[in-house]
């Protein structure tokens, strides 16, 4: 097979350069240098050569070629453009050599022989200058966080403001952002509320299908409260308007950690996730179902040994499920319960716990501050980081065990009962309801034993 030239042609996504100049100059160098050869072009346009984990395509194509002996020749704008981590430059040479390749003909550096200690000193020089570049980028950017610009990522429930280096306000997702995060709060599963989303013709930022991952970010993002991060570090507000104010996304990140932790999801039966224990062992009851001469029923059972619980007791789902909603109305319904409603109010509470962690993410970016300037060592910055992430997790906790706001009215919520969606429904329940447990019947009976259900209610 004939041997033919390689022209491998790379700029980074801000380079000056073009692929078209470098294609230019290597075809008029390779008429000169091998005239009447092939010439094979590897072009990649905005491909970084300082990420290390980066795939090139056409840098892999070209090295499968120079292994098979296809290439005889390599032209490229400089050693950079080839390869600039010194490392990698290191495992090229060999396989260059290993192919008979001797000399890297550049425009920039001239003619470079694989085995100098010119090109070896280069590659070095090379790879200082990537982590100079990064750091360069870095500080670029963590200046832009401390002004409080917004950053160049695309947010759901925004427009991104390039002369001004800020966001504006997308109202039509906004409203999406809102009504999501007050889902999230009502009890609605990510899931449930992406299908909603999706039937209603929403669309991701970029026009992706809405899935509850993309729920997840939408409401936790700490852009739609209008604060300033980068790379986990807080700065403060931003210089764009918020969608979300600061307490209500605190509750929203409470019940959904951004890490996707926590809980796990209750299965699809009302009172399942610990809401139904065994009167005997105290176990949480478990769905399953049982054979009847009127066909397979699904009942409440207490599990066997191996899963915490001793086979006390069971029984029909529908009969207890349908009997601790009557209570549940009827507990609902009494006047004390009425006149306790104005306790229940915990805005107060709520109020002051989101004071205090705007406190704390205050006091990490004059930390910060005071450690960029000199002020504060690196050990003492990391135990205060250490103190203050502990304390943040502390007030977390205490405002997601806040219970949820009262529905105003108990007529409303028993009238929306069926329509409901699951996770409301279960949020309604774990809101008035402790916890419900099933006994053993007083006396064998066939029918339903009311009696052996108790219900006991949070106040």
């Amino acid at each position: 097979m004939t041997r033919h030239v390689a022209l491998y042609l790379r700029i980074s996504k801000a380079s000056p350069d073009s692929i078209e100049d470098q294609e230019l100059q290597g075809r008029e160098y390779a008429a000169r240098a091998w005239p009447g050869m092939p010439i094979v072009i590897y072009a990649e346009d905005g491909f970084s050569g300082e990420q290390a984990d980066l795939v090139r395509p056409e840098y892999e194509r070209l090295l499968s070629e120079v292994d098979a002996g296809h290439v005889a020749n390599i032209w490229c704008a400089e050693q950079y453009r080839l390869e600039r981590n010194n490392v990698r430059w290191f495992i090229l040479a060999d396989r260059l050599a290993e192919a008979g390749i001797e000399e890297l003909h550049t425009k920039r550096d001239g003619i470079v022989r694989i085995d100098s200690e010119a090109a070896d000193i280069r590659a070095v020089l090379g790879a200082r200058e990537v982590r100079r570049t990064k750091k360069r980028v870095h500080d670029k950017l963590e200046t832009a966080a401390i002004r409080g610009e917004a950053p160049s990522a695309a947010v759901f429930g925004y427009d991104r403001d390039m002369p001004n280096k800020t966001y504006v306000i997308n109202e039509v997702e906004a409203a999406e952002v809102r009504l999501a995060a007050q889902r999230v709060l009502d009890g609605w599963e990510l899931d449930a509320i992406a299908l909603d989303m999706t039937e209603r013709g929403i669309t991701g930022k970029r026009g992706g299908v809405v899935v509850g991952g993309t729920v997840r970010s939408m409401v936790t993002n700490h852009a739609v409260a209008g604060l300033r991060v980068y790379q986990g570090q807080y700065f403060g507000k931003g210089n764009w308007p918020c969608i979300l104010d600061q307490i209500t996304w605190r509750l929203v990140r409470a019940k959904l950690p951004a890490d996707g932790s926590g809980a796990p999801r209750p299965r699809r039966y009302l009172l399942t996730g610990g809401l139904i224990v065994c009167g005997v062992c105290e176990a949480a009851l478990v769905p399953s179902k049982r054979y009847e001469k009127a066909g397979q029923v699904a009942i409440y059972r207490c599990p066997p040994a191996k899963r915490g619980g001793n086979c006390c007791v069971s029984g029909r789902m529908a009969n207890i499920d349908s009997l601790v909603l009557q209570q549940l109305w009827a507990h609902l319904d009494r006047p004390e319960f009425l006149a306790h409603l104005a306790e229940l109010d915990s805005s107060a509470e709520r109020e002051r716990l989101s004071t205090e962690l705007a406190g704390v993410e205050a006091k990490r970016v004059e930390l910060s501050r005071e450690w960029a300037n000199g002020n504060v060592s690196t050990v003492e910055w990391r135990e205060a980081r250490d103190t203050m992430a502990a304390k943040e997790k502390q007030l977390n906790s205490e405002l997601s065990a806040l219970p949820s706001p009262v529905t105003p009215s108990i007529t409303t919520a028993k009238d929306a009962w069926p329509d409901m969606k699951f996770g409301e429904q279960l949020e309604f329940l774990r809101l008035h309801i402790g916890r419900v447990v099933l006994n053993h019947p007083k006396k064998p009976c066939r029918s339903f034993d009311p009696d052996r259900v108790s219900v006991e209610f949070l106040y």
